[in-house]
């Protein structure tokens, strides 16, 4: 295989086929609501297509010199048919007494369906292992899933407006896989819950990053990483050792299936509202829908107010303001405090059984510089922006924020979530611009929050008060931080501060026709920058211009400048001389 290209046999070629077809064949049956083919022939290619699955992998096995290998990689196939069977047999009793043909078909599409994601997942690590830079493909990804996500809700079937332009679609499906939240369409009333689920899956993919969605369900079907494959893992996940890996990548797929169940399940009872317009499928649906959202710091809503309208709901802080936070943290700090916790937990059942001595240490577990800063940076934004938003709800009577709840969840929901419980329209220009310093700074790296992020502030600010008090090394927590590291964020600061002028003059000239206040496009231009998802109500009226630059706004705001430009494949020489020195007169 060279470097920079995937080299298919042509077996995988007819997979690749078959996985298309079988795609296919699921647009022209649920995608219009006149199919454009007969569904006779429709459902005779779902029939061959699961012929092929099931002889390629019997073909497989019997081919395979080391079959219990082969077994482990794909071990839940086996199961999946029985599970399949059993739930035949059993649901056909109650819902397809009438109608087998139905079950039957349920059955072969739900058999279709994992195959397809099995094998676009291999692809998708498979890829990213190709050539030199998995930024190149993890770039080329989030465009490829923003594409095909505006295909599907462009169908028929899976929106209800009379006027949805592409642009509307690839801005829509962009929002969702950068995790923002921006809209031109209402989420709720103007997509169906085919529409609904598309924007769902794409804001799990954006969220997790959709290479490491791909190895998490790799992983889980039984794939076994080349050394490849995981060093390329190894760059996307920020991780120190190969080894590693797989650990990180299960604990990122445990603690986001137990965080946003337990985020569905806390926000079970806040629908009781709207309990007489809302059947249980629907609460449940909307439940795991916003639990996703605000895990993934996506700000996506069904509602058209998005929380506005359950402000008194203990719910919106007690269940959505801990799932943005713990969102906003990533993963890699997430994981660090899971191991102390861990450590401390074993430790102290050791202890009830084997007390310490000199000889016998129980090993304690080490918190990282990262988390560190990240935790206590994230707790002090918290402070200061709820202080900000109070102080500016009793100066300006325009805004609505006056309650210690309501400043609380603004400061949460602006650095990376974009819901909100005002009507962010009516705020003074002196909170927008409040809100405008929140969303830049963001949250913290590895996680699905935008901004500059966390760290990258407290580096900069710690190498400024380095040099204020003229020491040697930036200093946090007795640890130095790396030189190179002080330079990389005053790379990223200094790009993104960059791209955020850029971004408000251009819509300063495609919206020059419009009557829209300065302060309204800065605001517009922080939030996609930042991937925050805030709006003050002009998003809908842009110019088309005007959305085409929010779309790469967006996505640059969610890959990052760096990504964006390693992505590139510029490659520089590392210089092997040193100038002489000289000194510069600063300020």
């Amino acid at each position: 295989m060279k470097n920079g290209s995937v080299k298919l046999t042509p077996q995988q070629w007819v997979h690749i086929s078959v996985c298309l077809l079988v795609v296919a064949s699921f647009i022209l049956l649920f995608g219009f609501y006149e199919p454009l083919v007969s569904p006779a022939a429709l459902h005779i290619i779902q029939i061959l297509a699961f012929i092929y699955f099931f002889v390629s992998h019997a073909a497989g096995f019997i081919r395979a010199k080391n079959k219990l290998a082969y077994a482990r990689r794909n071990w839940f196939q086996i199961p999946l048919l029985l599970a399949l069977v059993l739930f035949f047999i059993l649901a056909s009793q109650r819902f397809f007494s009438d109608h087998p043909v139905e079950g039957i078909l349920l059955v072969l599409n739900i058999y279709l369906i994992v195959q397809v994601v099995d094998s676009v997942c291999r692809f998708i690590v498979k890829v990213a292992a190709t050539g030199r830079n998995p930024m190149r493909t993890f770039v080329l990804s989030f465009i490829a899933f923003i594409i095909i996500g505006a295909i599907f809700l462009k169908l028929p079937t899976f929106h209800k407006c009379e006027q949805f332009s592409f642009v509307d679609a690839c801005f829509t499906t962009t929002s969702a896989v950068c995790v923002t939240g921006l809209i031109v369409k209402d989420t709720g009333s103007d997509f169906t819950i085919l529409g609904q689920f598309v924007i769902l899956t794409l804001m799990q993919l954006g969220g997790l990053g959709i290479i490491i969605f791909g190895a998490i369900f790799a992983l889980l079907f039984g794939k076994a990483f080349s050394v490849q494959e995981s060093v390329a893992l190894q760059d996307l996940l920020s991780t120190e050792t190969v080894g590693r890996i797989k650990r990180m990548i299960g604990f990122i797929f445990a603690f986001t299936i137990i965080a946003e169940a337990l985020g569905a399940a806390g926000l079970w009872g806040m629908w009781e509202l709207e309990s007489a317009r809302f059947e249980a499928g629907r609460r449940l649906f909307c439940s795991i829908f916003h639990s996703v959202s605000a895990f993934c710091n996506a700000g996506f809503s069904l509602f058209t107010d998005s929380f506005t309208s359950f402000k008194a709901s203990p719910q919106i802080y007690a269940v959505v303001c801990p799932l943005i936070i713990l969102g906003g943290l990533g993963f890699t700090v997430l994981y660090n405090i899971s191991e102390m916790t861990a450590c401390k937990i074993r430790n102290l059942f050791r202890s009830l059984f084997i007390p310490p001595t000199v000889f016998n240490k129980l090993p304690s577990g080490y918190t990282s510089l990262q988390t560190k800063i990240a935790v206590w940076a994230t707790l002090a934004l918290l402070a200061a922006g709820t202080a900000g938003y109070i102080t500016f709800g009793y100066i300006f009577e325009t805004c609505e924020i006056s309650s210690l709840k309501d400043a609380f969840f603004m400061s949460v929901t602006t650095r990376t979530a974009g819901f909100n419980t005002i009507e962010v329209a009516q705020m003074s220009e002196a909170g927008k611009l409040f809100s405008i310093i929140l969303m830049l700074i963001g949250g913290s790296p590895g996680s699905a929050a935008g901004g500059m992020k966390t760290v990258t502030l407290v580096v900069i600010i710690l190498a400024v008060l380095a040099a204020v008090t003229k020491k040697k090394e930036v200093e946090a927590f007795r640890r130095s931080v790396r030189t190179a590291i002080i330079g990389r964020a005053i790379t990223v600061a200094f790009f993104y501060i960059t791209a955020y002028i850029i971004v408000v003059f251009g819509l300063m000239i495609t919206e020059r026709s419009n009557s829209f206040e300065a302060i309204d496009l800065m605001f517009e231009g922080a939030s996609a920058l930042a991937t925050v998802g805030l709006s003050s109500g002009i998003t809908s009226e842009l110019s088309v211009s005007g959305k085409v630059l929010l779309i790469f706004t967006m996505l640059l705001g969610r890959l990052g400048p760096l990504t964006i430009l390693s992505s590139l494949l510029l490659r520089f020489k590392t210089a092997k001389y040193n100038y002489p020195e000289e000194p510069l007169i600063i300020g």
